[in-house]
Formats: structure tokens, sequence, C-alpha cells
């Protein structure tokens, strides 16, 4: 097998950890799911990067805007929100509430409240995930759909995006397209914002 596949493939190969590790189930059941779907991906190995300062200094440079990804749960918590957005870029929650009441309103719907950090218990429950390897490929644990995705419109220009896969030793490289084409696949709703 091949260290690296063109992006085009949806058969991607892997790079081993260092010290012979083998690649985690969480990550492979993301490699899996994207391979049973036809989803074309690249896959690196690298140390472990819980925050955006320790995974920047081992990812490549290969043109995709890496994403920065965080679980939220509403005040009464029983709404979960997994946001993505550019990782060089902040996110102004306050924001994201406002907009969030002024839609529910418009449907008729009463407002989420304060929206807060979701507890790595309700991250394990949800998504099947770890603080630190949080990703949007936490979603095909999500079998109720019940976590809404919150993208950043900026994500929307970009030919390529990178995220972990569900492990925060490994980053994926997928095409926007072919992201969204994933997104659709898993079911959840999601919304640009």
């Amino acid at each position: 097998m091949s260290n690296e596949t063109a992006l085009g493939s949806p058969a991607s190969s892997l790079r081993g950890r260092a010290g012979g590790e083998t690649i985690s189930p969480r990550q492979q059941a993301v490699l899996s799911y994207l391979r049973e779907h036809d989803i074309p991906f690249e896959c690196y190995n690298h140390p472990e990067g819980k925050t955006i300062e320790e995974a920047k200094r081992w990812w490549k440079d290969d043109g995709s805007v890496h994403c920065k990804n965080i679980f939220m749960r509403n005040h009464k918590g029983n709404k979960h929100y997994l946001i993505c957005y550019h990782c060089d870029h902040d996110f102004d929650i306050h924001d994201l509430e406002a907009r969030l009441k002024a839609t529910l309103q418009a449907q008729g719907l009463p407002s989420c409240g304060k929206l807060s950090f979701a507890s790595p218990e309700r991250m394990m429950k949800y998504l099947g995930l770890e603080p630190g390897s949080v990703s949007p490929f936490g979603l095909i644990n999500d079998t109720e759909h019940h976590v809404h995705l919150f993208l950043d419109a900026c994500l929307k220009d970009a030919e390529t995006l990178s995220f972990h896969p569900n492990d925060c030793r490994g980053t994926v490289v997928i095409r926007r397209e072919d992201f969204e084409r994933y997104l659709k696949i898993v079911g959840n709703s999601y919304e640009y914002i």
C-alpha cells in the first residue's frame, strides 16, 4: 500500500503511527464509512494534537482549510450543536445564540437560550468522542440525528477541508463538495452561518 493516494480516489491509504502503532477503532470507523460511501479523502497520521496550537505543529501544508470544532448545548440540555469553523478565525457564540433565537422564533419555536460547552459525557453520548477529538465525523455515531451542525460560511469558499478522523492523532483532508455529500449521507441537519 502506498503512503499517499490522490484525493480523487475513494480508497485512501494510511500512514502508520510512530512506533508501529495501529490506527484507533474510532479513526478506522471514519475511514471505513468514507470508503463504503465512495467519498474520496486523504488521511495522514501524526503525534497527538488535542488543541489547534498542538495540531498546527503536525498539519501538512496541503492547501486545505483546517477546521476547529466545538460541541455545545442549549441551556436546557436538550439540544446539542457541533460548530465547525476556520481554525485561524474566532467564533462569536453570542452571535450564534442571536441567530439561532431568530431562526427558532421565525419557526414559532421557543428560543434556545444561552449556549454553553457540552460536557465530555454528553460528547461521548451523542458523538462517541472525547475532548480533543471533536469532529463532524462523530456524526456517524449520532444515529438519532440529535446533533445539529453549524458550519462557518467562509468554509463554503474552501476547495478542501481538514478534520480529525475522530482521533486527534490523524487528519482527514476532503474536498468541500465531498464533505457536503458525507453530510447528506450521514443525515444530521446542518447549515452554513
